[in-house]
């Protein structure tokens, strides 16, 4: 499988110049203005708290009445140890209903103290951040291997490795079970939720050996982990008044449109990398390199994922990149489920998020489908015809009316997930990539050209969706994965379960629409409750193949016959084989 560069350099230097001054733009005729960071006194000599004068930077480019580009020291090292106190957020780059605006990195290194984080877009346009590397210094995490295991007390020892500093211990005895709160042990992997980090004892401490207390669910996996073998990663942001102290997402766009990131590499974040949430048009990522730094030994290089893709209206594209040591997934493109509250007539509902995150702005003329995950049955799809605001009790949640009423539909604030159309990533594409880790990847879009050493998840579960319809998957590397690959209509089961099957009343064929071309694949493909699905000219290896249940037709096309096998009935398969295959 071919593993490429996209783009010719000559190309992506056009499209950083239109993403950043296009022809839209109102100034697109002048010449950008040129910032020098070292004007307003960044010294960029990797001693010197960079931070303020960088802000400094920032605002002038902000306030300039014309497309502007922010230069940086070819190759310097920029420390951030602070903002100024009246800055709005905790963030060295913010931008808020800006436009025409480069920051060119020049090679440079920017590296943060924690807490700041990097970058925040919102309600902007034509942007561009390119040509930079950025890390954490102190480290965000540690890391060592796990030294004692104590099921009695939900609890496992920990043994820092040299050159890695103690974290933060929590002086009362606070309780985070349910927080998102976790180490990450590596054989087995996993995370492991944490309700708190303690001391031991000074001799221990003296040692470097600290104590992780585990949340409730998993103590009984505590026998798992191995003394001396497990390797485990451990924040060191520490409680701040009785609350995990975590980062929040490191770099932030929203709102916005024509936003690109080129050539950039990150060694180290603390939460999310990059969240791309509701934005409004076209963003493009673009060589982009996740990775711990080469000889550091470090195992990881972002507390969560690479790509954090929820809720936007316009396509998101993200290429010729390289993800590696995240604790999350590389990429999770999909969108946060919605349930029906409550009935205020036929057609009339309150539908809210299924956990405490946000939603953008719905508009009549958007599209509403859904399904009932305990019989599996569609509740369909609906044009929303009025969007009104809901009561506030803490999350979101939104009056709408449709067309005409939702089949199926249980309005306890649970059963129905549905999902709105033009707020689920349309036209998303993810190419020539190489993930080092798990993928998510639920929008109607592309997925071409890209290897994924780990786990790839399709199926929607209880919190994001929607489910798989309208998919292309070209040319991929997908070799044998400990957990299966499923297209399915989630039953109240795990992510990762096959879905019960019950004969006489199987879910109905949601997944739909999905060509599989020219992939190389190594692992079982499940697909259950399917129609129009083609296999063409693909190559299975190992233990790869196309397991069916409850779904048709299914065209397989220039692949052997026998890769196609039946977990249960009902299903049409339409082979047209190549040659004496």
């Amino acid at each position: 499988m071919p593993i490429t560069m996209s783009t010719a350099a000559a190309c992506i230097f056009l499209t950083s110049m239109v993403a950043a001054f296009g022809q839209d733009s109102p100034n697109a005729a002048s010449a950008p203005r040129v910032f020098e960071v070292s004007d307003h006194g960044a010294v960029g000599d990797g001693h010197t708290d960079d931070g303020p004068a960088i802000w400094r930077a920032v605002q002038a480019v902000r306030h300039y009445d014309g497309p502007a580009v922010l230069a940086f020291g070819k190759g310097r090292r920029y420390r951030v140890a602070s903002l100024p106190v009246d800055a709005p957020t905790a963030h060295l780059f913010t931008l808020s209903d800006d436009h025409d605006i480069e920051i060119d990195g020049r090679g440079c290194t920017f590296v943060l103290r924690f807490p700041l984080h990097f970058i925040s877009i919102a309600h902007s346009e034509r942007v561009t951040f390119h040509d930079f590397t950025f890390t954490y210094d102190p480290l965000t995490f540690t890391q060592g291997h796990v030294a004692a295991v104590h099921p009695e007390m939900g609890a496992l020892d920990v043994q820092l490795l040299d050159g890695f500093d103690l974290p933060a211990f929590d002086p009362a005895e606070t309780d985070f079970n349910g927080a998102w709160h976790f180490c990450w042990t590596f054989n087995p992997a996993c995370h492991v939720f944490t309700k708190t980090i303690k001391a031991i004892d000074e001799a221990h401490t003296a040692r470097r050996v600290f104590r992780v207390f585990v949340q409730d669910g998993v103590v009984g996996a505590l026998g798992r982990f191995k003394p001396g073998e497990t390797r485990i990663v451990v924040p060191t942001l520490g409680v701040v008044d009785g609350v995990p102290q975590r980062s929040g997402t490191h770099s932030w766009i929203s709102g916005s449109r024509d936003i690109t990131l080129r050539d950039i590499t990150q060694h180290a974040a603390p939460d999310f990398s990059f969240c791309l949430w509701g934005n409004l048009g076209r963003i493009l990522v673009h060589n982009v390199d996740i990775r711990p730094p080469e000889g550091s030994g470090r195992w990881i290089a972002s507390w969560r994922d690479g790509f954090h893709v929820k809720q936007n209206r316009g396509p998101i594209i993200i290429e010729d990149s390289y993800l590696e040591g995240l604790l999350d997934d590389c990429v999770n493109v999909s969108q946060i489920s919605l349930t029906v509250e409550d009935v205020a007539a036929d057609n009339r509902y309150r539908i809210r998020v299924v956990n405490r995150e946000s939603f953008p702005t719905i508009e009549p003329g958007f599209t509403l489908e859904g399904w009932n995950r305990v019989s599996g049955k569609y509740c369909g799809k609906r044009t929303i015809t009025k969007v009104e605001p809901g009561p506030a009790p803490g999350y979101w949640n939104t009056l709408v009316t449709v067309d005409r009423p939702l089949d199926h539909l249980v309005a306890d604030g649970d059963t129905v997930r549905l999902w709105i159309n033009e707020c689920a990533n349309p036209g998303t594409i993810i190419r020539n990539n190489q993930f080092h880790g798990s993928v998510r990847f639920r929008s109607a879009g592309r997925f071409e050209n890209n290897l994924v050493e780990s786990f790839m998840i399709i199926k929607p579960d209880g919190a994001e969706g929607p489910i798989a319809h309208d998919m292309v998957f070209r040319g991929n590397l997908l070799p044998a994965s400990g957990i299966r690959t499923i297209f399915a209509v989630m039953r109240n089961e795990g992510v990762t379960a096959l879905p019960p099957h019950d004969h006489a009343a199987p879910a109905d064929r949601m997944v739909h629409d999905i060509l599989f071309e020219g992939n190389t694949i190594g692992r079982p493909i499940y697909l259950f409750d399917a129609r129009d699905v083609t296999f063409r000219d693909n190559t299975f290896t190992g233990d790869g193949g196309v397991v069916l249940r409850n779904s048709g037709p299914v065209h397989v096309e220039g692949s052997p016959a026998r890769v196609v096998k039946e977990l249960g009935g009902n299903n049409e398969v339409i082979l047209t084989p190549k040659g004496n295959e």
